[in-house]
């Protein structure tokens, strides 16, 4: 987006590199370039490796390897859809720097956020009072992983796309209880049937878990 609005990458490139690659090549990159010495090199050279890395890695020249592997993933192989896409934008949204960051900042997740975009019915029986606490209790103890996958579970995207996550409640038994999130309109059907927090936290937690929703269109 910097380069499609400035013509330029403004950000840190290595910072950005590693929100790009995976949670394990992260840490094995963060480690080196903290403690060069205390990182497996094999672990190193695969990692960059992957990344199509043809230069002897030391010390000290690794954040400027590490700069040069950023641009190119970041900024030179996208490069024909950053000139296609700077034409159009260019045209409809002017942003400066401190704009960019803080639109990106409100995309991201947070636990106070996620709270706040749920909405439950104007009348609720005591235990779906209870269950709307136990939500937003499950929601505080998330962890950043989690939150994401709570959110892509009932809105579709990892990131804060909407405003607003309608918490419905239906009757189910105990046997086909469990939370179903309907993406399209961003809704949330939970059971009001959980006789204790540790019961709906582990339900939701095994639906989380699995990675396998099923995604039923009419």
């Amino acid at each position: 987006m910097e380069e499609i609005l400035y013509g330029a990458v403004k950000s840190d490139l290595i910072e950005t590199f590693l929100q790009f690659v995976s949670v394990q090549e992260g840490e094995i990159i963060r480690q080196a370039l903290v403690d060069y010495t205390s990182v497996d090199f094999e672990e190193l050279v695969e990692v960059l490796d992957n990344y199509e890395c043809r230069r002897r890695v030391t010390a000290d020249n690794l954040p400027n390897v590490l700069i040069e592997i950023a641009h190119k993933e970041l900024v030179q192989k996208p490069k024909y859809v950053i000139d296609c896409w700077r034409d159009v934008t260019q045209m409809h949204i002017s942003l400066n720097g401190g704009e960019l960051k803080e639109m990106y900042a409100n995309l991201k997740p947070t636990p106070r956020k996620v709270v706040g975009l749920l909405h439950f019915p104007a009348c609720m029986t005591t235990k779906q009072k209870e269950i709307e606490h136990h939500l937003k209790r499950y929601i505080r103890e998330m962890d950043e992983e989690k939150l994401s996958r709570f959110l892509r579970f009932t809105t579709g995207s990892d990131l804060i796309t909407c405003n607003r996550i309608s918490a419905l409640f239906s009757q189910m038994s105990d046997f086909t209880r469990r939370p179903i999130g309907r993406t399209c309109g961003r809704v949330l059907e939970l059971a009001d049937c959980y006789d204790n927090f540790p019961d709906f936290r582990a339900e939701f937690n095994a639906v989380l878990d699995s990675n396998i929703w099923v995604m039923d269109i009419i």
